[in-house]
């Protein structure tokens, strides 16, 4: 499972895409707030990994390990 350190990085690897995006077109927006959203999904794992719970998909509950 990916440590806290690695979600972090993931998270921060995301904003700097969603930067780099930019405004100009509706799509370039949509995109940017997917890329966003993901990056705090990993804001939140890497928080969980801190706590050392783990969620095993996206769509199951906390995984205490």
């Amino acid at each position: 499972m990916p440590t806290q350190v690695e979600h972090t990085k993931k998270a921060r690897e995301n904003e700097s895409f969603a930067i780099s995006l930019g405004t100009a077109t509706q799509a370039s927006v949509n995109w940017k707030l997917v890329v966003l959203f993901y990056a705090a999904v990993h804001y939140v794992e890497a928080y969980l990994a801190k706590l050392n719970q783990h969620l095993r998909s996206h769509t199951t509950s906390l995984h205490y390990s």
